[in-house]
């Protein structure tokens, strides 16, 4: 592992604003990013796991060390560098035990607004330009089985429209696929959430408060330079050059509360009861 670097490990759950924020903070020129999820790199060693949720006895020295490693790959000399797969919120202590020394930002979003975004994803055509970026540094030989699997994933989802037998998109928390078969689209996606959310928490519970910042999406996008001044000032980044270079055109304010304005509430009561534990957890 290369040690001449700060990780930043960004923890949120799917459509939460995870990329929206690694890629304002990662505007910073003394901070390098890992410019997409790497789900396959977190998984090495661990391919034949149907599911996101690794625990630590999933690891040994050799997986954490072949996780770092890719992960220094990504690096181009800058002191920090930012992370952000959104699995990881499931398994935050098989995270920290391959970045011990790692600062967490932790960033949340209405449920609401979450979901009606995720929901579209799953039935959204491939973006071939993000697949194809991820599959010029993709390392074959060492996730090949991960590679299979998502390359089936991708083809199934251009032509399978029936929401039970299609692609799963976003994280795969343990008993998707029953609930696949089960539940409508939109109480997936909402366990989705609801997982994402319970397990990231609980996981950081176990991380020293110096090394914890939580950051609210709705925060962000209403006054993004105070929170990146409060980012700034916990990573110990050098605020000046934080605000001077960061591009705030792509932070809109009308994608709050967009879920609310967009599902019935015929939806919006179906899926409260999965939810609802969550929203109290952070007051929405």
């Amino acid at each position: 592992m290369n040690s001449s670097y700060q990780p930043l490990i960004l923890i949120g759950a799917a459509r939460s604003g995870t990329k929206l924020l690694r890629d304002s903070i990662a505007c910073h020129p003394h901070v390098d990013k890992v410019p997409y999820d790497i789900n396959y790199v977190w998984k090495f060693g661990n391919e034949d796991i149907p599911h996101d949720e690794l625990k630590i006895d999933d690891l040994n020295n050799a997986i954490r060390t072949k996780i770092a490693s890719a992960i220094d790959r990504f690096s181009r000399g800058s002191p920090y560098i930012i992370e952000k797969t959104v699995s990881n919120c499931l398994r935050v202590p098989y995270v920290a035990s391959v970045f011990p020394d790692a600062k967490y930002l932790h960033i949340v979003r209405n449920g609401f607004d979450v979901i009606e975004s995720v929901a579209r994803q799953w039935t959204a055509q491939p973006d071939w330009q993000y697949i194809f970026q991820k599959a010029l540094t993709f390392p074959i030989l060492d996730a090949f089985g991960y590679g299979i699997s998502y390359t089936k994933k991708t083809i199934q989802s251009l032509w399978v429209s029936d929401s039970k037998n299609i692609a799963t998109w976003g994280v795969r928390y343990d008993g998707i696929d029953e609930d696949i078969k089960v539940r409508n689209l939109l109480e997936v996606c909402a366990i989705q959430w609801s997982q994402s959310v319970s397990k990231a928490s609980a996981g950081l519970k176990n991380i020293n408060s110096e090394n914890l910042l939580l950051v609210r999406y709705e925060d962000f996008v209403e006054n993004p330079n105070l929170v990146l001044e409060k980012i700034a000032e916990f990573a110990n980044i050098d605020l000046s050059l934080c605000l001077k270079s960061t591009d705030l055109g792509a932070i809109r304010k009308d994608e709050v509360g967009k879920g609310i304005r967009t599902l019935t509430l015929e939806q919006r009561k179906s899926i409260s009861p999965i939810i609802e534990k969550e929203l109290a957890l952070f007051s929405y």
